[in-house]
């Protein structure tokens, strides 16, 4: 069941589509600068958190570090990630 605003007394046309997609958000901000870098990803995986990592890599300066903390969700801290770089 799905509810929809309609006018009282009279019923919808229609059905109600009720599927739906999710988007995952991965990012990382410079917290003393706001500076941010973000992907949206359709799925949670170790590939999708070895992507975020190369492209967030990539946009480093040569001689730029950087510390991530993360969670111990599974693809955090999943053994077949690479360092980036």
């Amino acid at each position: 069941m799905c509810h929809r605003w309609f006018i009282r007394g009279q019923r919808p046309p229609g059905l109600c589509d009720q599927r739906y997609t999710w988007a995952h958000l991965f990012a990382a901000v410079r917290p003393a600068t706001g500076q941010s870098f973000a992907l949206v990803l359709p799925q949670l995986s170790t590939e999708a958190m070895q992507l975020f990592l190369e492209m967030f890599a990539a946009k480093l300066a040569p001689d730029e570090h950087a510390a991530l903390v993360a969670d111990q969700a599974g693809w955090h801290i999943a053994e077949a990630l690479r360092p980036a770089g």
